[in-house]
């Protein structure tokens, strides 16, 4: 699921207060509207504005603004091959949808580009504790709503994350490569798994009992997991680009 704005603090990552506001004013009426508990997801930060984002829980659902909260819109399904286009621009995002890019004599808006950055962001990046999803005795893949967080001697360690399913997504039974997997809960890869090896750094913060998760692919995206209870959750705060220095990093 996308994030609880409390848990924003983490490396410095905090929103003004009149983001917050419209926020608490906004989420409730979106999740109305779109029948669904919409959550914010992040920020996109640009030359000339920002774009604060939210989705909702199964991950279909995303909306941005670019006045703070006050006025949300759709963003755009890209199809794949307008999705490779905009996976090569790069630079900064300038803070305006309508932004018009040309690679290949391919024309992208800014507003997909965006699009595209939140879908790859969640494949990628967005993370789960083992459990916190389940698959039915029909194979659908639900909240697990009997999850009640990790234990803490699990909490510190990656293989009990999982990156997070999604609903348009197939996963095959060959990704279950362990002995002691649970197909009813395993039903995605460990991102102990993900390479290069490294890539993923966890950070314990005792104030708030809280194991957090940071991707060096994706500079600003976050995870969280309060172990014992059934909180967790991830943001994403930064420039909107992948780390093309991770090679040299590792």
């Amino acid at each position: 699921m996308p994030c609880e704005i409390s848990f924003l603090g983490h490396q410095g990552n905090r929103l003004a207060s009149s983001d917050v506001a419209s926020l608490e004013r906004s989420l409730p009426l979106l999740s109305y509207e779109y029948k669904d508990e919409v959550q914010f997801w992040g920020k996109v930060i640009g030359i000339q504005g920002d774009y604060l984002i939210c989705q909702g829980s199964d991950g279909g659902t995303g909306l941005y603004s670019t006045d703070g909260g006050n006025r949300w819109y759709l963003v755009p399904v890209v199809d794949e091959s307008v999705s490779e286009v905009c996976r090569k621009i790069r630079g900064n995002f300038v803070g305006d949808p309508a932004y018009g890019y040309t690679i290949g004599g391919v024309a992208v808006r800014e507003v997909q580009r965006l699009g595209v950055f939140i879908r790859d962001c969640d494949r990628n990046v967005a993370v789960a504790p083992r459990g916190a999803f389940s698959k039915n005795e029909v194979g659908s893949i639900e909240q697990n709503l009997a999850f009640t967080g990790l234990p803490p001697s699990a909490a510190g360690r990656l293989s009990s994350y999982l990156h997070r399913p999604f609903k348009d997504t197939v996963y095959e039974p060959s990704l279950l490569k362990s002995e002691s997997s649970v197909p009813s809960i395993d039903i995605n890869e460990s991102i102990a798994q993900d390479t290069p090896q490294g890539i993923w750094s966890l950070k314990l913060d005792p104030a708030l009992g809280t194991i957090f998760g940071s991707s060096l692919l994706y500079p600003g995206a976050v995870w969280y997991h309060k172990p014992s209870t059934p909180i967790y959750g991830y943001y994403y705060f930064g420039d909107g680009q992948t780390n093309t220095d991770l090679a040299f990093m590792l």
